[in-house]
């Protein structure tokens, strides 16, 4: 998605003055000081010329009032972020008719906690809850998948934004691809669990809590989809913490660097509303990424927090092993979908063939990752609307599975939980979703595949078991069978 504005060099010579109040200035409950973020309104026309000015003349603006740019946004943001700015400044920076909003820079945090009870990946593959766990975890896909945008690659494509990962953990041995460090908060008074040095890198996971979430998603014995492609983004510092702009940069690498199919879990919340950070997952989504997000821990409504709020990303609440919502997860509408999230196991940073133990929604989000992860090394390349409504719509609920609910749900949370396993019927989806959408290409951009082979119907689903559908292509050459009466 690309922006353009022209702003006129007479913006660099906008007065300091204070101003008592200001519509387009808004404050955070946990603002880093002298911090902001700067959005642009989005302009007409689309050049690359524009797009440029834009990065100059923003600065511009920035030094003139004595600050200094940081973060740069074209892709999930139009605009900047802003370190050594006084508020005064910053106010009369959102004044200019040419700026949308300005906004403190705020802190974001991991949302989970350890405890030392193990957990197991079933619930997901089952719909009816057992009466007695027996710690299998049945699937018949991995994630793996023969063809992406990126040579050389066999896998969906999971990015973690996070606070790292542990690259040499035995859970992703031959499957991490390239990441980025997108943080700039760190603290120099912490050392690394490892004797690492505080200031870590995508690799080095400090926090230990990226690697358990890209541990789940996608580990090879305790993951969701073991054949994934796994990119660690880092965004969240040695303390767990990390800023809006963090945020909002290591999702703008992920839009202009991803490769397709792909998924991006976001196990971190603010405990508040921040626009400019819900602004970059939606637009992330637009660039057809689907987001999954945590609804956070902070018992209260998941429509008060980001990015648990946006509409376009997939919200995840927590249960437990008898499906009852977590205490401490978030819940109500913008809750898409329940997962486990309690005693959970994954892989550790803190040794290289060990596992550490989670509570929280951070673990029950990258449940649902691995499962769009599985999904799309089936489908290929479909809209990031598919993947979602693929979610919502195969998950657990009162209506497929009679007796099914999720004790304590809280008010107005859906009573949906996450299921792993599907029938053809949604393949077929997203092969008529790819045709619908985008004709006889799944997307305009050159570079992407062509669409799978339209699908042949051959009967109605009258019999379970029948032949029904039949698909053949280059890459494909199925025939699917009714699961039942359609």
């Amino acid at each position: 998605m690309r922006y353009a504005i022209r702003l006129f060099c007479g913006l660099a010579t906008l007065l300091a003055t204070h101003h008592a109040f200001s519509q387009k200035f808004r404050r955070s409950e946990t603002p880093i000081p002298g911090e902001y973020i700067i959005v642009l309104k989005e302009p007409p026309g689309n050049s690359d010329s524009s797009r440029a000015s834009v990065v100059t003349d923003a600065h511009n603006i920035v030094r003139a009032h004595f600050g200094t740019p940081h973060h740069r946004f074209t892709s999930v943001l139009l605009g900047l972020s802003a370190r050594r700015l006084n508020e005064a400044s910053a106010i009369a920076i959102s004044e200019d008719p040419r700026v949308d909003y300005v906004e403190e820079n705020s802190i974001f945090h991991a949302s989970s906690t350890e405890t030392p009870v193990p957990y197991s990946l079933e619930r997901i593959d089952v719909r009816p809850l057992p009466q007695h766990y027996n710690q299998t975890y049945d699937y018949n896909v991995t994630g793996s998948i023969s063809y992406t945008t990126c040579p050389g690659s066999f896998g969906v494509h999971i990015y973690v934004v996070d606070s790292g990962i542990n690259g040499n953990s035995v859970e992703f041995a031959g499957r991490i691809g390239d990441g980025v460090n997108a943080c700039t908060h760190e603290d120099a008074t912490i050392q690394c669990h490892n004797g690492a040095p505080f200031y870590c890198n995508e690799l080095n996971d400090c926090r230990n809590h990226g690697t358990g979430v890209a541990g789940v998603a996608a580990g090879s014995v305790y993951g969701v989809a073991k054949g994934a492609i796994i990119h660690s983004v880092r965004v969240l510092g040695n303390t767990g913490l990390g800023s809006s702009d963090d945020v909002c940069n290591g999702l703008e690498w992920v839009a202009l660097h991803h490769c397709a199919p792909a998924v991006a879990n976001l196990s971190l919340d603010a405990g508040y509303s921040d626009t400019a950070v819900d602004t970059c997952v939606r637009n992330l989504f637009y660039a057809d990424v689907p987001v999954i997000v945590s609804a956070g821990n902070d018992i209260k409504d998941a429509c008060t927090t980001t990015p648990g709020e946006v509409s376009e990303a997939i919200t995840v609440g927590a249960t437990d092993a008898l499906d009852v919502k977590r205490s401490t997860s978030n819940y109500g509408s913008c809750v898409d979908v329940f997962a486990p999230g309690d005693s959970i196991v994954a892989a550790s940073a803190i040794d290289n063939t060990g596992t550490s133990i989670w509570n929280g929604t951070s673990f029950a989000a990258p449940y649902v990752t691995g499962v769009a992860a599985l999904y799309l090394s089936q489908v290929g390349f479909v809209p990031a609307s598919t993947v979602l409504d693929f979610l919502v719509l195969n998950a657990t609920t009162p209506s497929n599975t009679p007796g099914f609910a999720i004790g304590m749900l809280g008010s107005g949370s859906p009573n949906r939980m996450l299921y792993s396993r599907w029938n053809s019927h949604w393949y077929l989806i997203g092969v008529e979703d790819c045709y619908a959408d985008f004709g006889t290409s799944c997307y305009s951009r050159s570079w992407r595949p062509a669409c799978p082979a339209r699908p042949v119907k051959l009967a109605t689903c009258s019999t379970p078991g029948a032949t029904c559908w039949s698909v053949a292509s280059s890459v494909i050459a199925e025939e699917y069978q009714c699961s039942g009466t359609n």
